[in-house]
C-alpha cells in the first residue's frame, strides 16, 4: 500500500485542504475505509461516526434523488448535491463521478468546479457515457484506452487544488474482458496521471481483486469496493496490498430499510405511538442540522429581545399515558399547559404552565414532569424570593417543587414547558430501582 509518495507540497503552517487529507488517507502505510453518503445529513453521520472520508455513490445520490443510475441526474444536479455535502463536513469527499458525465471537455470542468467547492478527488470508470450500474448486465462495452486516458489527462491539468485525487476505475474483470487487459488499463492509466486504480468485480469472492493487487504490486494505490464478497475480511485486502475499501452503498439501503419499516408501521396502525420510541428525536434532527451554532450566532448578532420567558423551563414527558408502576403509592406530577403537545416540528409556539401537580383533571392534562428543571440567573432569582416568602409564611417545611412552580405561575411568572417523548423512568421505591438497572 501507498507504495507512491505524496507529490503536492505541503507547507507546515498552511491548513490542509480536504483534497490533501484524501489524497493523505490513499497513501497511508494503514489501510483505509470510505463510507458511503448521498447528502448532508448522510454525509454529517458518516463525519459524526469518525470515517475519514466520504464516498458520494453515484448511484446512492441517483437513487435519493428518485432516478436511475445512468446518468439521469445530471451532472449539475449531482454537483448541487455535492456541495451541500462539502459544507456540511469536514473530512474529504471522493465522489463517483460515472464515466467523468462526458468526453474530455466534460471532465475538465467537472474538475474544475469540483475543487470549486471543496470535493476532494473524483473516480471515473472506463465504460461507455451514459453509463450503466456495472451490476446490470453481461459484457457492457468499454471506453478507448487512448480515449480515458486523455480524459484523465484531462482532469489532471484542469484541477485547481495540487492534491485534487484523480482515480481510474477499472472495469475489464466486470465486463468480462479478462486480467491480462485490466492489468493493461491500470498500467495505461496510471501513466496518464491517475493517482490510484480501482478494480472492481461482481463476482461472489474476491479472488479476482486480490490477484490483481498482488500482480500489480503497489504501483500505485489499489482501492476496492467489497460490496459483492462482504464476507471477505478486511485483513485479506490489506495483506493483499489493496489501499482502500470503499463501503459504497450501506447507508442509503438501511435508510430504504428504516423508511419502509416505519412508512409500513404507520399505515397499518393509523398511528405515529408505535413509531415514535424508535425513531431519533425532532430535537436530534436539530443537532445534526447545526441549530445551535445558529442560536450562539444569534446571541452574537441579534439585538436582545429576551422577555423572561425562559427564565424558568420544565420538562415535562407528553407520553405520560403510556407509563405503568406496580408501585402501591405512585404519585405523578401532571401538568396543564398552554397547548398540548404536537408532533408537527413547525409548532415552535412557547408552552406556559398553567398548573401542576397530581390532581389536575385528567382532561387538563397535557404532560407529566420528570422531575427537570433549568433556571437562569433570573429564573433562580425569582425561586430564590418565593423560597423566602414561603419561610416567612411557615410553610416551607411541608411544601414541594410542585407547590413552588403553581406559587410562580400564580403570581403571573412564566413558567416555560418542553416536551420530551418518554425516555425516562421514575424511581420511587426498590421495584423502580430494579426496573432502572434494566432501563438502558
Amino acid at each position: 500500500m501507498g507504495a507512491v509518495g505524496l507529490d503536492a507540497a505541503q507547507t507546515v503552517d498552511a491548513p490542509i485542504s480536504k483534497a490533501a487529507k484524501l489524497r493523505k488517507l490513499v497513501y497511508s502505510d494503514q489501510f483505509e475505509f470510505l463510507m458511503e453518503a448521498h447528502d448532508g445529513l448522510s454525509a454529517k453521520i458518516v463525519e459524526e461516526t469518525g470515517f475519514k472520508g466520504i464516498w458520494a455513490s453515484g448511484l446512492s445520490m441517483s437513487a435519493a434523488l428518485g432516478v436511475r443510475d445512468n446518468n439521469e441526474a445530471s451532472w449539475t444536479q449531482i454537483l448541487e448535491v455535492l456541495e451541500f455535502m462539502s459544507d456540511a463536513t469536514t473530512i474529504p469527499i471522493l465522489v463517483d463521478g460515472d464515466t467523468g458525465w462526458g468526453n474530455f471537455n466534460n471532465m475538465r470542468r467537472a474538475v474544475m468546479k469540483l475543487c470549486q467547492r471543496g470535493v476532494a478527488g473524483i473516480c471515473i470508470e472506463d465504460k461507455i457515457f451514459p453509463k450503466t450500474n456495472s451490476f446490470i448486465g453481461e459484457g457492457q462495452p468499454l471506453a478507448d484506452i487512448d480515449e480515458f486516458c486523455g480524459k484523465i489527462k484531462a482532469g489532471k491539468d484542469s484541477q485547481t487544488d495540487p492534491d485534487f485525487v484523480i482515480i481510474a476505475r477499472i472495469e475489464a474483470l466486470i465486463s468480462g474482458w479478462g486480467m491480462d487487459e485490466a492489468l493493461k488499463r491500470a498500467e495505461a492509466y496510471h501513466g496518464a496521471g491517475a493517482d490510484a486504480v480501482l478494480i472492481h468485480s461482481k463476482k461472489s469472492d474476491a479472488d479476482e481483486v486480490l490477484a490483481f493487487s498482488r500482480e500489480w504490486a503497489g504501483r500505485c494505490p489499489v482501492v476496492v469496493v467489497p460490496t459483492k464478497y462482504p464476507d471477505t475480511p478486511t485483513s485479506v485486502f490489506e495483506e493483499a496490498g489493496v489501499s482502500v475499501a470503499i463501503w459504497a452503498n450501506h447507508n442509503l439501503r438501511a435508510a430504504i430499510t428504516s423508511m419502509r419499516d416505519v412508512s409500513r408501521r404507520i399505515f397499518r396502525d393509523h398511528s405515529i405511538a408505535g413509531v415514535e420510541r424508535d425513531v431519533v428525536s425532532v430535537s436530534d434532527v436539530f443537532e445534526l442540522a447545526g441549530n445551535d451554532e445558529l442560536a450562539d450566532a444569534e446571541r452574537r448578532y441579534l439585538p436582545s429581545t429576551s422577555d423572561g420567558t425562559r427564565a424558568i423551563v420544565l420538562a415535562a414527558d407528553a407520553l405520560w399515558r403510556d407509563r405503568q408502576s406496580e408501585a402501591e403509592e405512585w404519585v405523578r406530577d401532571f401538568v396543564s399547559c398552554s397547548r398540548p403537545f404536537s408532533g408537527d416540528y413547525l409548532a415552535d409556539d412557547p408552552v406556559s404552565l398553567t398548573a401542576m401537580g397530581p390532581n389536575v383533571a385528567e382532561a387538563g392534562i397535557h404532560g407529566e414532569w420528570i422531575g427537570l428543571a433549568r433556571l437562569s440567573a433570573k429564573g433562580s432569582a425569582l425561586v430564590r424570593e418565593e423560597l423566602e416568602s414561603m419561610i416567612k409564611e411557615g410553610g416551607l417545611q411541608k411544601a414541594s417543587l410542585v407547590e413552588l412552580f403553581n406559587r410562580l405561575v400564580e403570581k403571573g411568572h412564566a413558567v416555560r414547558v418542553v416536551y420530551v417523548p418518554g425516555q425516562w423512568l421514575d424511581v420511587d421505591d426498590a421495584t423502580d430501582l430494579l426496573a432502572a438497572g434494566r432501563f438502558l
